[in-house]
């Protein structure tokens, strides 16, 4: 009954999905902005077992929670395919307190905050910064972040300081490129923005000169961004392995059984058997002696090539790309 009930509430959820209706209204604590259509809304104070979470493609919900208290996440829209993943985020901190205000600072504290946010460094990566002011005359500075090789990165970040605290709108897509939908989507948020309690600076007592060695060392939550998710390309295949025996840690064992058939596999061992339908396979990576099946941006059933009984790797390999094209 409990199963039914929760499939239940699943089928409603979807059926309440703002597809197609007009953008409304995300209110923080002091600001506002017009949050994006079509997509979930997931966030910190989400529950775990919310039916959100499995229709949003996420597997690890438990994990998804830290990471966004880790990275100081408000609220996070996804699309289900995870190809559009935006996140608004919010960081407390000294140097914060002390500029307080972007729009206060001086034309050259400007250019040299500017410029010591997020430097290139290595050939693969195209940096392009600049700012933006809203209609609500709210200033923002813009950071893309282009990552080329073998694993493409691409990120948008729209940044402010104001009342004390960094504020930013982040767009980040792995392995594809962004496209300018999706660039323009991040730039109407923060058109949007609106901050509903403007607080006056306190006075404050300190010299240009610390000024501008504080800003020179300023770490924002757009340097810790990118940090992150260049930590998750590198270690990306590993992260997958340790989220799926985190998620299966009280089964009957790690090891995975798997049996495929024309139109769907199974899945036993690691949890209660279940059947899967090559459908919701979004991607397929091999490393190594290892096949990864990926059902979400960070989650994956991994099958071992060395494994198999019944059948050739090789041939597998050919059959279960042939099935993905199909979809």
């Amino acid at each position: 009954m409990k199963r039914v009930m929760c499939f239940i509430a699943a089928l409603l959820l979807i059926a309440a999905l703002p597809i197609g209706a007009l953008a409304e209204t995300w209110t923080g604590v002091d600001f506002t902005f017009e949050a994006p259509e079509g997509l979930y809304q997931l966030g910190p104070n989400l529950e775990e077992t919310d039916p959100a979470w499995a229709l949003a493609g996420v597997g690890d919900a438990a994990g998804k929670l830290e990471e966004y208290r880790e990275m100081g996440v408000l609220v996070n829209f996804l699309s289900q395919d995870g190809a559009t993943n935006i996140s608004v985020m919010q960081k407390e901190s000294e140097e914060g307190q002390q500029i307080f205000d972007l729009r206060l600072m001086e034309e050259e504290d400007k250019a040299k905050f500017l410029d010591s946010l997020v430097k290139a460094g290595e050939d693969n990566v195209a940096v392009d910064k600049g700012w933006f002011e809203n209609k609500a005359g709210l200033l923002f500075y813009r950071v893309k972040i282009d990552v080329s090789g073998e694993q493409e990165m691409h990120e948008v970040i729209y940044g402010t300081i104001m009342n004390g605290y960094s504020l930013n709108i982040d767009i980040h897509t792995i392995g594809a490129a962004m496209t300018p939908e999706q660039e323009e989507l991040v730039r109407q948020m923060a058109d949007t923005m609106v901050f509903t309690n403007t607080k006056e600076k306190p006075p404050e007592d300190y010299s240009k000169a610390i000024n501008t060695l504080l800003l020179m060392v300023l770490m924002l939550a757009a340097v810790a961004v990118t940090v992150y998710y260049a930590y998750k390309l590198i270690g990306m295949q590993g992260a997958v392995e340790k989220i799926q025996i985190k998620v299966h840690s009280q089964g009957t064992s790690q090891t995975a059984h798997y049996a495929f058939y024309p139109d769907v596999f199974r899945v036993s061992g690691i949890q209660s058997a279940n059947v899967v339908p090559y459908f919701q396979i979004v991607d397929i990576r091999k490393c190594g002696q290892y096949l990864y099946l990926y059902y979400g941006p960070d989650n994956a059933y991994l099958v071992d090539t060395y494994g198999f009984k019944l059948g050739e790797s090789g041939d597998f390999e050919k059959f279960i790309r042939e099935k993905m094209q199909k979809q």
